[in-house]
């Protein structure tokens, strides 16, 4: 009889166990089917929120907490960045229509086939000239003396040169520069990226 004891004893720890592994590897699976689906971060925000609400004492629920959270700090950075750039473009609104008005006067209407390398340049040249101490006093690289170099696709363009200007103190300084721009349409430019090497 003892030995029948023993046997059923044992019998009900390995169901146990085997329940409790089952449970465990159930949960380990299903946190990482949330972490490695190709939902967006929002949509696996509330597939931990219902993982934390099934497994409420799981090892993984601490994890996806901090999942969560790193989620939230996200979204949130991403709504300040928003913010900036919504900003940003508000406030250069009034210098890209003078910009468009300008390339208008001065080439004619643009077309989505007639943009070009020298248009691009000069575009270039305007967005470096907004951002040196004395712009008036700027003396780009020439086009036809191999001191330019622009690389189109479509319709971006990278150009490369260098500007001499007077710095805050009044001496002549050679700065290089890349910019990227974009032919929108409609006689419209954008900058992509501006760098600066002195």
């Amino acid at each position: 009889m003892k030995k029948v004891n023993l046997i059923l004893l044992m019998f009900v720890i390995l169901i146990s166990t085997a329940a409790v592994l089952d449970f465990v590897f159930k949960e380990k699976k299903e946190y990482k089917s949330i972490i490695n689906s190709r939902q967006s971060n929002s949509e696996k925000e509330i597939a931990f929120y219902k993982f934390i609400d099934d497994y409420p004492d799981s090892e993984y629920a601490d994890s996806a907490k901090k999942v969560i959270a790193i989620y939230a700090e996200e979204a949130r950075m991403k709504r300040i960045q928003k913010a900036k750039t919504d900003s940003i473009n508000k406030a250069r609104a009034p210098f890209v229509e003078a910009q468009r008005k300008k390339n208008l006067e001065l080439y004619g209407p643009q077309t989505d086939s007639n943009h070009s390398d020298g248009l691009a340049l000069e575009i270039a040249k305007d967005f470096i000239e907004r951002r040196l101490k004395s712009p008036s006093t700027a003396k780009h690289g020439r086009y036809y003396e191999n001191e330019v170099t622009i690389e189109k696709m479509g319709r971006n363009y990278t150009v490369n040169s260098y500007v001499d200007s007077q710095n805050g103190f009044g001496a002549m300084i050679r700065t290089n520069y890349t910019v990227k721009v974009q032919y929108q349409g409609n006689g419209n430019w954008s900058l992509i990226d501006l760098e600066l090497k002195n």
